[in-house]
């Protein structure tokens, strides 16, 4: 019963606090407010443009570089620049000339010169964004990932257009393009608080991504990598969740891709046998490998590395076929371990999978660091739609 009272209180205490900000009043209309998070995200989007811009500028191609130079404003202006105006009038107009310049002579400007008025256009850009969205909240990691995954879901959209046709639509790609390298500069500023293995693996991802877009490669192969990297980021944000039934079947799929692999590979079918092992790890594994690590780190170091670095090498090295099925048999091996230490945590703790009863008294008082986190998010954004309401 104790437990019971708490819960309630603590409930109680958050949704006073958002109430008494005066955020959600039932009769308000907050159609036309954006979320701090879908704000933030378009902020990314208009940096992206301008990136690729200036990447394009940097090759000589300077009637595409311009075209992207000018969308931050054309396309977004009309949806940011409300918001800016109604917080600052004054900056708004310089925000929005500064982009505008950007897209003015380029054939006559050095990529340093370009990249100098980036580099004051996204000044600015911050400094409006700052007066609409608090930098208090845009300055931890669980806004910053989910910045982050929503621009690399963007790029993966926009790879989408660009590959729906029968012939690759260049501009699309770009803007896809744009949008990664723009995802790897929002890791970087947060990849020190990320783990060393952690942060190996997104880097690796990154790269690959980047040489997947570059190559043109097709739109299952890039949204594999764009998956990756998202799922690593959920995990590091405690923004994913696994029940032990679902992990289970995640580590037979998984073998039955790495059999597949050996037979690709006897096969000399090695580019789609490369395919399948990258899927391995990236769709499969990395669901699993965090509950893995948690409870069996022996057994993931048997894992992890021997899919995701050692088979690709053997791979790309064309190793023996018999090399190749016995390294993929010591790693089924080993998946079947970590599928019994699952099967018995399992039975320990009851998870079934199924959702608990909200009323059980026995559930636990400490909340995760992600749900804390949300609530958080919930009462920051709440107090920026009370702001964003007075204008």
């Amino acid at each position: 019963m104790k437990s019971s009272i708490i819960r309630k209180l603590t409930y109680v205490a958050v949704l006073s606090t958002i109430v008494g900000m005066g955020a959600i009043p039932a009769s308000a209309e907050t159609s036309d407010i954006p979320s701090a998070l879908d704000f933030q995200g378009k902020i990314e989007q208009m940096k992206a443009h301008t990136l690729i811009s200036l990447e394009l500028l940097r090759d000589g191609e300077f009637a595409q570089a311009q075209l992207h130079a000018g969308h931050p404003v054309a396309e977004y202006w009309d949806i940011v620049g409300l918001q800016f105006t109604k917080s600052n009038p004054q900056l708004a107009d310089k925000t929005k000339d500064a982009l505008d310049d950007l897209s003015k002579g380029l054939d006559g400007k050095s990529v340093e010169e370009q990249r100098m008025k980036m580099q004051e256009a996204w000044g600015l850009l911050d400094e409006a964004t700052s007066e609409v969205i608090p930098n208090e909240l845009t300055a931890g990691f669980l806004f910053r990932a989910r910045v982050t995954i929503s621009l690399l879901e963007w790029t993966g959209h926009e790879y989408d257009e660009a590959t729906a046709g029968p012939e690759i639509e260049l501009h699309e790609a770009q803007d896809a393009l744009g949008g990664v390298l723009r995802a790897e500069q929002l890791y970087d500023e947060v990849r020190h608080l990320v783990g060393e293995e952690k942060d190996e693996e997104i880097k690796e991802f990154f790269a690959e991504l980047k040489v997947a877009l570059g190559e043109q490669k097709d739109l299952d192969e890039v949204k594999k990598w764009i998956k990756g990297i998202v799922h690593e980021l959920e995990e590091i944000a405690g923004l994913t969740e696994e029940t032990s039934v679902g992990q289970l079947e995640i580590t037979t799929e998984i073998k039955e891709m790495l059999n597949e692999v050996v037979e690709l590979h006897k096969d000399g079918k090695y580019e789609e046998a490369l395919k399948v092992a990258s899927s391995a790890y990236l769709e499969k594994y990395e669901l699993v490998e965090g509950e893995v690590i948690k409870k069996a780190p022996a057994i993931n170091d048997r894992i992890e590395e021997p899919i995701r670095v050692e088979l690709r090498e053997m791979i790309n090295a064309k190793e023996n076929a018999e090399k190749v099925s016995s390294h993929v048999a010591n790693i089924n091996k080993a998946l079947d371990e970590a599928a019994a230490i699952l099967i018995d945590s399992t039975l320990a703790t009851g998870n079934t999978g199924e959702i608990p009863d909200a009323s059980d008294d026995s559930l636990s008082l400490v909340w995760p660091a992600s749900v804390i986190g949300l609530v958080a998010l919930v009462v920051v954004e709440a107090a920026i739609i009370a702001k964003l309401r007075k204008h």
